[in-house]
């Protein structure tokens, strides 16, 4: 969860949108044992750090890095109250992981959108000692432009990408990809009636994911129901057919180049 919904919190439930993603995360990553060949996993952009507290929950025997600009120290305090895990370590920017540290995994999940010039950061990621050609990339980003709505600008977003446009942005920054594809491809509907009804209504108040309070079951039904569109979709996108999503993302490493 960004630390902008974070600091909104009023539900004690996880948005289902943030656990399905966590474990289509878990499925993408897969592939080519990529996780389970990542012993020093980095999260940059973090948020309130529940993807690498999910993951040390699940392979404690990793090492896990958090990083986010956002972080306040009172933040770091909260958080590294609330983990259970000696095996994370809180940062506030990328230049305090230290150069000897081999980062065999990058996970950049839902991060460049808040960045106004997301090549260039990208391009100056690549440069630091503790990325080999070995370290593998996970991006994912908002989808298309054309559904940039009030949400977007309440999250501090720049932009939203098409697949086309994500993978321009990686090429050109130096990487190479592997996998790609799209996400919640039942979501997009969804968004696409929302957009319509901000242009011909206007704006509500915009919340953060976990603003209000989720029924457990409701959560656990809604999250079933993206992991099955997930899985339809990852199976039509393995014979050609990439099916748009709310959500895109690619799997890279460092260009060799």
């Amino acid at each position: 969860m960004d630390l902008l919904e974070h600091r909104d919190k009023k539900s004690t439930t996880r948005h289902p949108w943030e656990t399905a993603r966590f474990e289509l995360m878990l499925k993408l990553l897969y592939k080519d044992h990529i996780l389970s060949s990542s012993n020093n996993i980095a999260d940059i952009g973090c948020g309130d750090t529940y993807i690498v507290n999910s993951l040390s929950n699940l392979f404690p025997e990793k090492k896990y890095i958090a990083i986010d600009s956002a972080f306040s120290l009172e933040d770091i305090e909260y958080f590294n109250s609330k983990t259970k895990s000696h095996n994370i370590s809180l940062l506030r920017n990328i230049e305090n992981i230290k150069p000897e540290q081999n980062i065999d995994l990058i996970l950049l999940m839902d991060v460049i959108e808040h960045i106004e010039f997301e090549e260039d950061f990208l391009r100056l990621l690549l440069t630091n000692n503790f990325i080999s050609n070995n370290t593998k990339f996970l991006i994912t980003v908002p989808a298309f432009n054309s559904l940039f709505s009030d949400h977007d600008k309440h999250l501090k977003h720049y932009r939203r990408y098409s697949l086309k446009e994500l993978k321009k942005v990686v090429k050109s920054a130096g990487f190479e990809i592997q996998y790609s594809g799209y996400f919640f491809s039942s979501l997009l509907f969804i968004r696409v009636v929302q957009k319509i009804n901000e242009s011909f209504y206007g704006s509500k108040e915009q919340k953060g994911l976990n603003n209000k309070e989720y029924n457990k079951k409701t959560a656990l039904i809604a999250k079933t129901f993206l992991l099955l569109d997930f899985g339809i979709t990852n199976l039509l996108n393995k014979i050609g057919l990439k099916i748009p999503g709310l959500s895109t993302y690619v799997i890279c490493t460092k260009s060799a180049q």
